[in-house]
């Protein structure tokens, strides 16, 4: 099994919320790659800009800020900034990057899409795609359309990524 110098922290928010061993752990591998740094870098830093177009730009709430800091994704489980605050993050950006911090955001935010994806079990369940999927590729990609009204997801290429990472991480 391949060590990660936070395997502590993975294993406690996992059996926290509830989610698969090795799952946040295989999803924070993947996130938090970045070129030229060891797996599993916490100082991972994602600028989103068609989110910030999309999404952002025009929210009161975000007026004034600068779009390179709010519309971005933070370490380990590259948490959207906006998404920690949705879950009551109340600290500027850079403490999404502490191991811990990064570590918990991402573990509630699958708990939560997990959640939902249940909630919303009639959408997805008549097709042979498992919980665990749908909730992947609404962590990479949100919610919108994903699976479509065929049972695709948008971005399967992440759940085929993310799983095969699990898998390697439990052999």
């Amino acid at each position: 099994m391949t060590v990660s110098p936070y395997d502590q922290l993975f294993a406690a928010a996992e059996k926290r919320y509830g989610i698969v061993p090795n799952m946040l752990k295989a999803l924070s591998r993947h996130e938090s790659r970045t070129p030229g740094k060891p797996d599993w870098w916490p100082r991972a830093y994602r600028y989103e800009p068609r989110y910030w177009e999309l999404f952002l730009k025009d929210d009161l709430r975000w007026a004034g800020k600068d779009p390179r800091a709010i519309s971005a994704s933070y370490g380990l489980c590259q948490v959207l900034y906006t998404t920690a605050v949705s879950m009551g993050f109340d600290k500027d950006p850079v403490w999404l990057y502490d191991p811990a911090t990064g570590i918990e955001y991402g573990a509630r935010y699958l708990r939560l899409v997990l959640d939902q994806v249940w909630r919303e079990k009639e959408h997805w369940y008549q097709f042979e795609i498992s919980a665990m999927d749908v909730a992947l590729a609404r962590y990479n990609g949100g919610g919108y359309h994903n699976p479509d009204d065929q049972g695709k997801l948008r971005n399967q290429w992440y759940v085929d990524l993310i799983m095969a990472e699990w898998e390697r991480l439990k052999a």
